[in-house]
């Protein structure tokens, strides 16, 4: 190769080089480094049985997000690689929960064998100073006054015996409710994020339905409220359906908890966000799922707005605000919904709402 030929080469790998080691690649590099730390490390001390107490996890993403707050509008490539790395550090923090709830199962059980370990063995003792109760009353006939001073000492140490019995069962059963209140709130933390939403127990606000009779509200009727005062009303699952394709529903329990069912999809009929029982689904980094409390799901924008509300106002009635993603395009509850004020629709054939929207090209019905 010729000297100049060598000497561009040579000029071009150092430029190419010094691209690659800007300073906007390196917090890049940094995050996908710490990939393998985030998956392997806590892999490892759940194999050797070290569990960091609860809370470190979260108390790392804590850190990243600090670190992460240094980069002013970093591109979309080193948010996804940032968020992937939240991502792992908050499954092994909930790996975490799960080890640490499967411990506490297993001390419990031991307390409880103990006690009951304890509770037998304090059974036979009282079997056994009754029998000696027995045999006691038999010698006081002869020694009535010898008798009397051990019949004394003998009713306060059974009574001291008793009174260390029931403290023991009063103990269990706190140890007992304290479990019991555990698995209660475990079981709520799942369930909210499993699209569970509770009744606030809030009046419902006026609307255009309020001018119907009672004679006119059929049984089970659920108000969804919308846009500009407007309202309707339903005895159906379903609360928003475009080109027949169920976007929004829900299933109501005995107890008037519901469980939600929100789906928003692309252009090409592909779940962007998906929100049911089993959980929620994410395929989009713009859109992220909040329970700002148990009566309320809301989905933000990656600016941090918000986008999309639900409320559970009362056993009887919702509030929708913001927008739903169908086909790839944002429809507004604040936009044709809305013109006209107060206005009250009864229920309709197969849902609350329904949009005129053509169904997606390449939709298929699930």
């Amino acid at each position: 190769m010729a000297p100049r030929a060598l000497l561009w080469r040579m000029l071009y790998w150092k430029i190419k080089l010094r691209s690659w080691w800007q300073p906007v690649y390196w917090w890049r590099v940094l995050a996908v480094f710490l990939w393998p730390v985030a998956y392997f490390v806590p892999q490892h001390l759940n194999r050797t049985g070290h569990h960091p107490p609860i809370g470190t996890y979260i108390a790392l993403a804590g850190l990243l997000v600090a670190c992460v707050t240094l980069r002013k509008d970093p591109p979309v490539l080193e948010k996804a690689c940032w968020i992937i790395l939240f991502t792992m550090v908050t499954v092994a923090e909930i790996k975490n929960l799960y080890v640490a709830d499967r411990e506490q199962s297993s001390a419990f059980q031991s307390i409880r064998s103990g006690l009951g370990e304890t509770k037998s063995g304090l059974d036979g003792t009282i079997r056994g100073l009754g029998a000696a109760t027995s045999d006691l009353g038999k010698i006081s006939s002869g020694i009535t006054a010898a008798s009397g001073m051990s019949q004394r000492h003998f009713e306060q140490t059974l009574s001291t015996l008793r009174a260390s019995h029931k403290q023991d069962e009063s103990e269990f059963e706190g140890i007992i409710g304290q479990e019991k209140e555990l698995f209660k709130s475990q079981q709520d933390i799942s369930e909210q994020f499993a699209g569970r939403l509770v009744p606030q127990g809030l009046p419902t606000p006026p609307n255009g339905c309020d001018t119907l009779l009672p004679s006119q509200i059929q049984p089970n009727t659920m108000t969804v409220l919308y846009g500009n005062g407007s309202a309707a009303l339903t005895n159906k699952s379903a609360i928003l359906k475009i080109a027949n394709f169920p976007v929004i529903s829900y299933d109501k329990k005995p107890n008037s908890d519901v469980y939600l069912s929100v789906d928003f999809r692309d252009e090409l009929n592909r779940i962007l966000l998906r929100v049911n029982g089993n959980g929620i689904v994410r395929n989009t980094p713009s859109l992220s799922v909040l329970r700002p409390d148990k009566s309320t799901l809301l989905v933000e924008d990656v600016y941090g707005r918000e986008f999309f509300r639900i409320t559970y106002i009362n056993q009887h009635a919702f509030q929708l605000s913001g927008n739903i993603v169908y086909c790839g395009k944002a429809l507004s509850f604040s936009g044709p919904l809305s013109m006209i004020k107060n206005s009250c629709t009864a229920y309709g054939a197969d849902s609350v709402i329904a949009f005129t929207a053509a169904a997606c090209p390449a939709a298929t019905q699930p």
